[in-house]
């Protein structure tokens, strides 16, 4: 049958006018109430926007599986219209993962957690995706608490670097660093190997708490994998020597860099004038200005700030 695949095509591509084409050619070859074309039909008018056209259908099915309703909610959550998705939902014959985590979704999206968390409370069997939707829920919403109560409760089994990640998120947010490096150290016991976000979290956390053992060590672990140090990681790790004082091996960092862009110049010029060295500070500005980077108001203002730390009182314009 080759309906369902063109239409399926179809919605991929946004073609709705060529959908409705097919649409009218599974009719007039008495295939219009067959539930894969039906199903197709739905799919792409949801996808489109269309979902009047798409509760048309459904609503003409003679016979509907547990597809045409999770897509139908799915239409519904996707525009906002919850109580719509609701309605279906309290009515379905039958209800799959899927139908749960698509409402449950829809509410964290809107603010709605306390309805959220009644149906994860109701839902019988939970995956993966159900406990990392409310967590970041809760984490977004700066809930940690709730968050930090749903990730203990969470089984071990199914943490991955995505709850990690909202966790690490959250807590960065609302300052709990300590627990930032707590998270990280589960990450690993339960061997999820950490990702740039999560290192530059790490890191970032590390700075705040001036714990500079753990920092080295995330070096280490960035040198061990042959971690890209880009622009945000390369900064991150370069502002932890910097505020434990290490300016040596900060500038180490900053050469080593695969890739600057105007946040790093701005950290290594601020650092520099910040830990004495003034001089230096505007020796990197003047190497600055050789690439095509543009400094910004920060670039300024650290360079003024460095000034005052230099001996030697100039006044640097660019052109």
């Amino acid at each position: 049958m080759t309906f369902p695949f063109v239409l399926k095509a179809c919605s991929a591509a946004g073609a709705v006018e060529e959908g409705k084409q097919v649409h009218g050619l599974a009719s007039k070859f008495e295939m219009g109430c067959d539930t894969f074309v039906q199903n197709g039909l739905i799919n792409l008018y949801t996808k489109s926007g269309l979902l009047r056209d798409a509760v048309k259908v459904f609503h003409r099915m003679p016979q509907r599986d547990i597809v045409s309703w999770n897509t139908v909610i799915g239409g519904f959550v996707g525009l906002g219209m919850m109580d719509e998705a609701r309605e279906l939902f309290d009515v379905m014959p039958e209800r799959n993962m899927a139908s749960w985590n698509c409402l449950i979704d829809g509410y964290v999206k809107h603010g709605s957690m306390d309805i959220a968390q009644g149906l994860f409370e109701r839902m019988p069997v939970k995956d993966r995706i159900t406990w990392n939707t409310m967590i970041g829920g809760y984490a977004s919403y700066g809930h940690l608490e709730e968050a930090c109560k749903l990730f203990r409760k969470m089984p071990m089994e199914l943490k991955d670097l995505v709850t990690v990640k909202v966790m690490i998120d959250g807590c960065s947010r609302g300052s709990r660093f300590e627990q930032v490096l707590k998270l990280f150290n589960e990450m690993l016991g339960l061997e999820i190997r950490p990702d740039n976000f999560t290192l530059v979290g790490t890191l970032t956390a590390c700075s705040q708490l001036m714990a500079l053992e753990q920092g080295e060590w995330v070096h280490s672990y960035i040198d061990r994998y042959n971690i890209r140090l880009d622009a945000v990681l390369g900064t991150a790790l370069l502002e932890l020597y910097a505020k434990c004082g290490n300016i040596e091996k900060a500038l180490d960092v900053f050469s080593h860099m695969d890739e600057k862009d105007i946040s790093a110049w701005n950290s290594i010029i601020s650092n520099l004038g910040i830990n004495g060295k003034g001089e230096q500070a505007l020796e990197f500005f003047s190497k600055l200005l050789e690439t095509s980077i543009e400094p910004d108001e920060v670039t300024f203002l650290s360079v003024l700030s460095a000034c005052r730390h230099s001996d030697e009182q100039r006044v640097w314009y660019s052109t």
